[in-house]
């Protein structure tokens, strides 16, 4: 990434739109280029460098809804929903 920091704001830019394109090309968006987009654009963008306001200043309360959601995602954790819901550090 930091190689790619150096790059003059428009080839940054250039970047930005290629990687939209190429992730948009197949007319849906997987979770692993959503957030391959978002690291690019939040350290590449035009807002790059700047603050970003920290929504939650615990993440304890997210845990069962976090790992609900993974659990349920992937069919691959079929018959182990439960057991990744349960593993969650109670508070």
């Amino acid at each position: 990434m930091p190689a790619l920091r150096k790059l003059p704001v428009e080839t940054r830019s250039s970047l930005l739109r290629a990687a939209h394109l190429l992730i948009a090309a197949d007319g849906r968006v997987t979770v692993p280029e959503f957030l391959l987009f978002t690291i690019l654009k939040r350290r590449l963008g035009p807002d790059a460098g700047r603050a970003v306001p920290v929504r939650f200043a615990e993440l304890a309360p997210c845990h069962a809804t976090l790992a609900s959601a993974v659990a349920g995602r992937r069919r691959a954790f079929a018959g182990r929903a439960e057991h990744a819901f349960t593993q969650v550090p109670s508070r």
